[in-house]
């Protein structure tokens, strides 16, 4: 998985096809518990993109302009717009295979 930052986020997204991000913190429990899923769904999935962005490396402003308010939060970009997106209790590996598939 791609880690992304604010300075590499735009042109990783912007590519053709789907782009899976999951925003996380080492702090965030929920979000630790949720890595394994979603690497093995990265594995199933080799036709979309998953990359991981690190809320702690960034501006809140950042995250806030990206509507990313609580964690975890999952996006999922279709050519570079955000098609879906999963947020605290609804982000689980069922829910984002169920996304991926409704979106390819």
């Amino acid at each position: 998985m791609q880690m992304l930052n604010n300075e590499n986020f735009q042109d990783v997204i912007s590519q053709e096809g789907l782009v899976l991000v999951d925003f996380f913190n080492e702090g965030c429990v929920p979000c630790m518990a949720l890595l394994p899923e979603v690497v093995e769904l990265s594995e199933k999935y080799t036709q979309v993109k998953f990359c991981k962005f690190d809320t702690l490396a960034v501006k809140k402003r950042f995250l806030i302009g990206l509507r990313v308010l609580g964690l975890p939060t999952i996006h999922l970009y279709k050519d570079g717009e955000k098609v879906a997106e999963l947020v605290k209790d609804d982000a689980t590996a069922a829910a984002i295979e169920e996304m991926i598939k409704n979106n390819l």
